[in-house]
């Protein structure tokens, strides 16, 4: 027989497939005879553009400590049959210290393969994976079958003016396991074991009356996220509640779509790997134990430095080079830090090794010259001159500067401290000291801790961490 063309994209696969399982037809408009002819009129499709918005918001607690998170997701989408092309572009934000990240990828086939360019932080990257070997859309619409009930609304309903019939049902775990393939395994294997027979998730489906095409779906998926992140949490001693988690589709046009074209500042992005781990990717996960040291070595996090792009020297420290190459020094990593992968020869970063949750520390070198004490206290009055002015920074307080004998040389320093975002707490360390050749070494010390007090730096010991390892 020959195979059925197959369609990009998981939401309307999984429209399709319920419309597959809605046979039958009568004389007045039922469920079963309403979903029979939208099936048809969306296998003729070839292209399609949509909106698709995640709303969650859940609690987690782990060691008596309760934080609330709020993610949000707006991403427009466009999508191409054959030749199988996807366009995505939106925002992703989250509470949790305030993020938001733009987002940006398309996925073509190349030579065979499912080819990805993937822009975030103004940087694309490039991930490719085997095309899937199964008709999608005949493994997904096996999944719908009798035992699946679709009722329709009574009455019409409006959306952007338009007349739409409303259905509703239920899905199970075991069919949302199956739909999504590989992206559930991708989870079992972050999260640990996942019972997806306690999962469920309440769709609604809105059907233009005169185009009999989809308009609109919503998946209300807040009581079944409850139940799977919690077996998925098991024995960690952490848990987490979602309190809501929607998805809502909005389909905005149909075969509006003529080519979808990889810019060439995404075709020159270097690769990033197989295609096999995107989703732990994008999670910051990589199937590794967390906290061990293979995760931390692919993280780009080594002790060596050779993942960030900085060699260390015979005796493990980092030679730190001015900007302009007048001058070097060799900074051994600080006591309970390591080395962060952006670091460059210009520029060292270290990231704290504790296992304090929501509470971390960020350490930061540069070399500069020509700098006279009074230009470097002013450069801190001008950074908390802007946080003043900031509504989203409140209980900004400021030390006078202070100067100490830290390994074996005078550091000058102050320290700021603030919340941000009514939640995040923040404490701020501007230090610096002299060196021969007019040569200044400026260290920038923050903790931030969230929906807690700031408890990791030690103001008495923190300047001899920070210099006790500076060689010239």
């Amino acid at each position: 027989m020959k195979k059925r063309k197959q369609w990009i994209g998981l939401v309307l696969c999984m429209l399709l497939a319920a419309a597959a399982a809605l046979s039958g037809c009568g004389k007045k408009t039922t469920a079963e005879s309403l979903m029979k002819e939208v099936q048809a009129n969306v296998e003729k499709i070839g292209s399609m553009s949509a909106n698709m918005k995640l709303d969650m918001g859940m609690s987690v607690e782990q060691s008596g400590m309760s934080v609330d998170i709020d993610v949000n997701m707006d991403v427009d989408m466009d999508v191409i049959q054959e030749p199988m092309a996807t366009h995505m572009k939106g925002n992703v934000s989250m509470s949790l210290m305030g993020l938001s990240v733009d987002i940006e990828s398309y996925t073509v086939v190349e030579d065979g393969k499912a080819v990805t360019y993937t822009k975030s932080m103004d940087q694309w990257t490039r991930t490719e994976a085997e095309l899937p070997e199964e008709d999608q859309m005949e493994s997904i619409q096996s999944l719908f079958d009798s035992s699946v009930a679709y009722t329709l609304n009574d009455k019409l309903e409006k959306v952007d003016g338009k007349d739409v019939y409303v259905l509703r049902s239920k899905v199970s775990g075991d069919l949302m396991e199956d739909m999504m393939g590989e992206m559930s395994d991708s989870m079992g294997e972050m999260s640990g074991e996942i019972d997806w027979s306690k999962f469920s998730a309440d769709v609604t489906m809105k059907i233009d009356k005169k185009t009999m095409l989809p308009v609109e779906m919503i998946m209300d998926c807040s009581e079944g996220m409850s139940e799977l992140m919690e077996g998925a949490a098991g024995g960690s001693g952490a848990s987490a509640k979602v309190d809501s988690f929607t998805l809502t589709f909005a389909y905005t046009g149909f075969d509006n779509v003529n080519e979808i074209v990889v810019p060439d500042e995404a075709k020159s992005a270097s690769s990033d790997g197989t295609g096999d781990n995107q989703l732990d990717d994008f999670l910051g996960g990589n199937g590794n134990e967390p906290g061990s040291m293979e995760e931390s070595n692919q993280a780009g996090e080594s002790e060596s430095g050779e993942e960030a792009g900085v060699t260390p020297n015979a005796d493990g420290s980092y030679t730190l080079k001015s900007y302009f190459g007048d001058g070097s020094v060799n900074i051994g990593a600080p006591e309970g830090y390591v080395l962060n992968p952006y670091s460059d020869e210009t520029y060292l970063a270290f990231t704290d090794t504790n296992e304090q949750d929501f509470d971390d520390v960020y350490l930061t070198y540069r070399l500069s010259s020509d700098y006279t004490e009074e230009q470097l206290v002013q450069d801190c009055k001008d950074d908390v001159a802007y946080y003043q002015e900031d509504d989203d920074y409140t209980n900004v307080e400021v030390q006078e500067l202070k100067k100490v004998q830290a390994g074996g040389r005078e550091v000058s320093y102050i320290k700021v401290s603030y919340i941000f975002d009514e939640d995040s707490n923040y404490v701020e360390y501007y230090a610096w000291t002299f060196l021969e050749g007019n040569l200044v070494l400026e260290c920038s010390i923050e903790e931030h801790a969230y929906q807690q007090e700031c408890a990791l730096i030690d103001e008495a010991t923190i300047m001899e961490t920070l210099f006790s390892k500076i060689s010239l």
